[in-house]
């Protein structure tokens, strides 16, 4: 018995400092899984914004609770930013290939965000909660989670062997990221990310 789903990224903006993004508590699931309920602002550079990158500053503030990069130009104009990624470094990766791609220069990190509750050991982001917790709560064999650092994901659950149950949740990934990689435009950005990785799909969690 299996089930997937594709998650998808954005590119924005944001600023201030160490700001929580949510006070709610954390919300525990099945198999020591829990889901990021809320995040921390915090802002690297001290570049002027235009009107524009600030809006979309704003929307990525207040869109995410797990982390997030938002990187800029040198001159405050253009953007590019990821949010709800599954650790950092996906975030910080795309954010800063998503902005020297579409502005064809180099992007300074401008703010970032990190989910408050950084020490659960199974965290996922708040995006997978309404997909997940059936199956987490239902599974009785192996779970697998397969993700791609640009949002697609795939998952299965009830399989009799983990490599299986692996094996299945990265088809269903890589037939999303594959999707996703056809609909990015323009093929510039589209080439960046695939050079960067964004479209594989690796194994997050399994159990």
């Amino acid at each position: 018995m299996l089930r997937s789903c594709a998650v998808v990224c954005c590119l924005g903006v944001l600023a201030s400092c160490d700001v929580p993004v949510s006070d709610q508590g954390d919300v525990r699931s099945a198999r020591g899984v829990s889901f990021m309920s809320g995040a921390v602002f915090k802002q690297h550079a001290n570049i002027r914004l235009s009107s524009k990158v600030q809006a979309k500053l704003a929307k990525f503030r207040e869109g995410s609770k797990s982390y997030g990069a938002f990187y800029v130009t040198s001159n405050g104009r253009g953007w590019g930013y990821q949010a709800a990624s599954v650790n950092s470094q996906d975030a910080d990766m795309m954010a800063k290939t998503g902005c020297e791609a579409s502005n064809g220069r180099k992007c300074v990190l401008f703010a970032t965000l990190s989910p408050t509750n950084t020490a659960a050991p199974n965290a996922l982001p708040a995006r997978f909660r309404e997909d997940l917790e059936a199956p987490l709560r239902d599974n009785r064999g192996e779970f697998a989670l397969a993700v791609a650092p640009i949002g697609p994901a795939g998952w299965s659950w009830n399989y009799e062997f983990g490599k299986d149950a692996k094996t299945r949740a990265l088809e269903e990934c890589r037939t999303r990221a594959d999707k996703r990689k056809q609909d990015t435009q323009p093929i510039a950005v589209r080439n960046a990310f695939a050079k960067s990785g964004a479209f594989t799909c690796r194994i997050h969690l399994s159990f």
